[in-house]
């Protein structure tokens, strides 16, 4: 019985050790899930604070590109006189002597 005893006690060792190692194969295969969801979260956070960020950036661009001065008085009641060229608004109008800036004099 001694040899018995002892192939009974050697067997269950051995599906203990199974059951350990089956049981850690599980939690680092739950871990890895829950970083891939963590990371797919965070990748489509990023994405949207992208696409956010860049229509918030038409929006700005397209307001821009919609400035118009009728004249001196509006840019200046704007406040920004003088206008160059590449500033939002400007046109040859607005620039008497035709240096790039306009509506410099009071």
């Amino acid at each position: 019985m001694d040899q018995a005893a002892a192939d009974a006690k050697a067997k269950a060792e051995a599906a203990a050790k199974a059951r350990a190692a089956a049981k850690a194969k599980a939690k680092v295969a739950a871990a890895a899930k829950v970083k891939a969801a963590s990371t797919a979260k965070t990748k489509e956070a990023n994405q949207a604070a992208k696409a956010k960020t860049a229509a918030a950036e038409a929006a700005r661009r397209a307001a821009v590109r919609d400035v118009y001065y009728e004249n001196c008085d509006a840019v200046r009641a704007a406040g920004a006189a003088p206008i160059r060229i590449g500033d939002p608004g400007y046109s040859r109008d607005l620039d008497r002597d035709g240096d790039g800036e306009g509506c410099a004099g009071n």
